[in-house]
C-alpha cells in the first residue's frame, strides 16, 4: 500500500497491523474503491460510534470502535456489497448528511463532497488553501506540499525558484506570500493533469516542454503550458458556478480551525481569519470574483475563453462582475 491508503486505513482507523491494511488495500482494488474516501469514511464512522451518534440498527455485528481490524473490514464489505451501514457510507459525506443528518456528516470530513487526503492542513497551511480552492474538492495533487518550499536549500525549492520565488515561505504561514507560492505551484502541478502524465515522475516544465514537442511537432514552450493549464482550471471554475458553487463551497472543515490534541503539533490550528483573507487575496490573484468565486469577464477573455463569458453571461452569473 502507498503512503495516502497506509495513512488512511492506518493511523485515520488506528490499525497497526500493516496486513489488514493491505487487506483493506486489496479490497478497495478489487471494487474499485478510491482508498483515500474510503478510509475517511470508515474512520469518520468510526468516530461518530464512539461519540454515540450512530443508530444501534446500524452498527449491529460490528466492533466500530478504532483499532477494529473487524470494523474496518467488515464496513468494507459493506459498502461494497450496498449493505447496512455501508450503503450508506458509499454515498460519501454528501449522503451521510442526506441520510443521517449535518452533526453526522460533520465527523466526514471533505470539502465540496470530496474526503480529504492524508495532509494535515494545520501543518501544511497552503494544502489547506488548495483543498478549499480546488474545483473537483480535496485534493492533494494539484495542490503545494508547504514544507517543500519552507527552506531555501530544499532540492524541491528549485521548482519555485524557476518561476521568480526566492525566499522560502514558512509551512504555517498564511499570507500574500502563500497565496502567490499557491497560485504559480498550483498551474505548474496541473500541467501534469492536461498532459495525462503520472505526478511522481521528476519531470520539470523544460522537459514537458520537449516532450510535447516530440510527440505532437509544435513549437510550444512554458508559457503556453501553463496558459493551457490556467485555461483547464478556469473553465472548471466556471462549470462549478453553473452547477451552483459558490465562495460558500470554497471552506475547510471546522475542525482544522480548532487545536490539534498531542503529537508534535499539540495545540496548533489555523486561523480563521487569515485563511479567509489569503484566500480572498488567491481569489485576486487568480481573477476571480471574491463572493462567486466564478472567473470574472477579464480574465476569461484574457484566456481566450470568450464563448465561457457568453454562457455565464446567459445564465446571468456574473453578477455586480466587470
Amino acid at each position: 500500500p502507498e503512503y495516502e491508503t497506509i495513512g488512511g486505513f492506518g493511523s485515520g482507523c488506528g490499525i497497526g497491523d500493516i496486513k489488514v491494511v493491505a487487506k483493506a488495500n486489496e479490497i478497495c482494488n478489487r471494487h474499485t474503491l478510491d482508498t483515500i474516501s474510503a478510509s475517511l469514511m470508515v474512520s469518520g464512522a468510526m468516530e461518530c460510534a464512539e461519540q454515540g451518534l450512530l443508530p444501534p440498527h446500524l452498527i449491529q455485528g460490528l466492533d466500530l470502535r478504532f483499532g477494529s481490524s473487524q470494523a474496518l473490514l467488515g464496513l468494507l464489505e459493506q459498502m461494497v456489497n450496498r449493505d447496512g451501514l455501508g450503503d450508506i457510507l458509499a454515498e460519501g459525506p454528501i449522503g451521510v448528511a442526506e441520510k443521517l443528518g449535518r452533526e453526522v456528516a460533520s465527523y466526514f470530513l471533505h470539502v465540496k463532497g470530496q474526503p480529504l487526503p492524508l495532509h494535515e492542513p494545520r501543518w501544511k497551511a497552503g494544502m489547506g488553501l488548495g483543498y478549499a480552492l480546488s474545483p473537483t474538492g480535496a485534493d492533494h495533487m494539484h495542490n503545494i506540499h508547504d514544507p517543500f518550499y519552507a527552506n531555501e536549500e530544499s532540492p524541491s525549492f528549485a521548482a519555485v525558484r524557476n518561476m521568480g520565488i526566492l525566499d522560502a515561505v514558512d509551512s504555517f504561514e498564511l499570507s500574500p506570500a502563500k497565496a502567490r507560492l499557491y497560485v504559480y505551484m498550483m498551474l505548474n502541478k496541473s500541467v501534469n493533469n492536461n498532459l495525462s502524465l503520472c505526478s511522481f515522475m521528476p519531470y520539470n516544465l523544460d522537459m514537458l516542454v520537449d516532450q510535447v514537442k516530440a510527440v505532437t511537432g509544435w513549437n510550444v514552450s512554458n508559457w503556453e503550458l501553463l496558459k493551457s493549464t490556467e485555461r483547464a482550471i478556469n473553465m472548471a471554475r466556471a462549470f462549478n458556478a453553473r452547477e451552483g458553487f459558490s465562495a460558500a463551497d470554497d471552506v475547510l472543515p471546522d475542525r482544522f480551525f480548532e487545536p490539534l490534541q498531542g503529537g508534535p503539533l499539540q495545540s496548533k490550528q489555523l486561523d480563521r481569519t487569515q485563511f479567509f483573507e489569503t484566500r480572498a487575496l488567491t481569489y485576486d490573484m487568480l481573477g476571480w470574483d471574491r463572493q462567486s468565486a466564478t472567473p470574472k469577464r477579464w480574465k476569461l477573455y484574457e484566456l481566450g475563453l470568450d464563448w465561457v463569458v457568453e454562457d455565464l453571461e446567459k445564465r446571468g452569473l456574473f453578477g455586480s462582475d466587470v
